[in-house]
């Protein structure tokens, strides 16, 4: 076996180094014993680099996986990275070891108006828990709800803030203080949007070994007990954020793993914002339907990483609105032109340019 050689890495710095030489021995082991080996290993660096905060190490071993495209190893790290923010073991007052995990129960939404945020009643947060131990979560779990209706903005930046809210909120599912003691970075200034996500967070914990959600213990096929427990979940938040949402066009989606509910969140508000921008156009801008011209711009450096859609009013060059379909994925763009060519003409918008 002769395998390659990393690119020089001595600049990097040294937490930096020994994950990416993890990453790389995980990428050439052969055996589960040998890979749980060095995923410990792995493991131990980022804990390290989660509780010093030290993000410009994270930022730039990820621009140097990035430069060199060494894109097995990136999906290794960036997998690690994101398990050890959002879960951890620990044990309670009478020393039994739970498993904890931040999740997020995502919201997607537009409206004419503004969307609902901020502070949510006690009563809410009280009803909103009881229906994930209904609907959602194995026996036995225990739950911790941070009480906001958060935007993109609001939810943690970076993996150590990730880390800090799922350790306070695991100690306040456990009972091993009164109440969350950390805070969220301060509420930001950020445009109103006709289409946009809310998150509820939280942190629920089981005993070691035993399940969390009620999709792990089924003997049906996990995925279509998901599918079912979605389609009760929907049916329920409708009726629940029913008050708080009022004017607004809402889809709730399954409460699961913080950082993969962000990319749920995210590709679905796709479609929903390019549906609320050619609504809005037809409605209240009041353009009949089929005279509008969508002008389709692919943008990026070294990749496509978005495509830009401005909306005319036909045989006008005069840009009045506009939208923005995000690559989340580079599986994405294969299929992407022929999604939004579908849904805009599901919208009777008109006439679709694609610039060169």
């Amino acid at each position: 076996m002769h395998p390659s050689l990393l690119p020089d890495y001595q600049h990097l710095h040294s937490h930096a180094q020994r994950l990416l030489q993890c990453a790389d021995a995980l990428s050439h082991s052969v055996s589960k014993v040998e890979d749980s080996y060095w995923e410990h290993m792995a493991e131990q660096c980022i804990e390290t680099l989660l509780l010093s905060d030290e993000s410009s190490i994270i930022e730039q071993l990820f621009q140097y996986l990035n430069e060199h495209q060494l894109t097995e190893h990136l999906e290794i790290i960036a997998s690690l990275l994101e398990g050890c923010s959002e879960s951890i073991s620990l044990e309670d007052a009478q020393g039994q070891r739970y498993d904890a995990l931040l999740i997020s129960i995502p919201i997607t939404a537009w409206t004419r108006y503004s969307l609902p945020e901020g502070p949510m009643d006690s009563e809410l947060t009280h009803a909103l828990e009881q229906q994930l131990h209904q609907h959602v979560l194995a026996p036995k779990v225990r739950v911790a709800l941070h009480p906001e209706l958060l935007c993109f903005e609001d939810v943690p930046h970076n993996l150590h803030q990730a880390r800090q809210l799922l350790e306070s909120l695991a100690k306040q599912a456990l009972g091993l203080h009164g109440k969350s003691t950390t805070k969220l970075p301060p509420r930001s200034q950020h445009p109103t949007l006709l289409a946009d996500a809310r998150f509820v967070l939280a942190v629920i914990a089981a005993p070691s070994g035993l399940p969390l959600f009620a999709w792990q213990q089924s003997k049906e096929r996990a995925l279509t007990k998901q599918v079912a427990i979605l389609n009760t979940w929907q049916q329920h938040s409708q009726e629940l954020f029913a008050g708080l949402f009022t004017g607004c066009q809402t889809e709730y989606w399954l409460p699961n793993a913080f950082h993969a509910n962000n990319r749920v969140a995210e590709q679905h508000l796709r479609p929903l914002n390019l549906k609320a921008t050619v609504t809005w156009l037809q409605t209240v801008a009041q353009v009949p339907k089929g005279q509008l011209t969508a002008i389709l711009a692919a943008c990026g450096q070294e990749q496509i990483e978005e495509y830009r859609i401005g909306f005319c009013v036909t045989d006008s060059d005069v840009v009045i609105h506009g939208c923005i379909w995000p690559l989340l994925d580079p599986d994405d763009q294969s299929d992407t032109l022929a999604q939004i060519s579908e849904l805009l003409k599901e919208l009777d918008s008109g006439d679709v340019l694609l610039l060169p």
